[in-house]
């Protein structure tokens, strides 16, 4: 089913509500395209953590993300472990669900959370602070409400600590390589 163009969706003023989410985010993309080519991203495989709502749509929009970038983009749909299967929005996923998703996939060269999923102190509704939930974790994590915002400037070495990067926080893993 074809989505309506950007115009109909206003200033996409219910995309919290998911309407008009998957056309913003193409838009988005789209509008940064020319800092998100090059070669920052080529190759690398990078995990997008969502809730089960958005899941099965996002790969309208990560196939614009690969042919923008080069990387190869895996969903990560996930359940609510906090609130339950019926609670679907990727702004409610606690730390837990993204934990049990993670901690074992080595193969990630990043994870991109959404940045609806924490608070202004960085705190997941489970109360698992966003440093201490990437110290558990293989690779870094960067959280983002758009993907242009986390994939506009290149992936940094993996030292402890977080960096700020197109005002969104980047958290590194404690134990990553250098």
């Amino acid at each position: 089913m074809p989505l309506p163009p950007a115009e109909w969706y206003g200033d996409f003023e219910q995309r919290e509500n998911g309407v008009g989410s998957v056309r913003y985010l193409q838009t988005r993309i789209q509008n940064a395209r020319a800092a998100l080519e090059g070669e920052n991203w080529r190759g690398k495989h990078i995990g997008v953590v969502t809730g089960a709502a958005m899941g099965p749509l996002l790969p309208q929009v990560t196939a614009e993300l690969s042919a923008a970038t080069g990387a190869h983009f895996e969903i990560l749909s996930l359940e609510n472990t906090l609130f339950g299967s019926s609670v679907t929005t990727a702004g409610l996923l606690p730390a837990a669900a993204v934990l049990s998703a993670l901690r074992d996939r080595d193969d990630l060269d990043l994870a991109l959370l959404p940045a609806e999923a924490v608070n202004d102190d960085l705190l997941f509704m489970d109360d698992v602070e966003a440093h201490d939930l990437a110290a558990q974790l293989p690779m870094p994590v960067r959280l983002s409400y758009d993907f242009a915002d986390a994939l506009e400037e290149k992936l940094e070495s993996r030292n402890v600590g977080m960096k700020r990067l197109s005002n969104f926080p980047t958290v590194q893993p404690s134990g990553g390589q250098g």
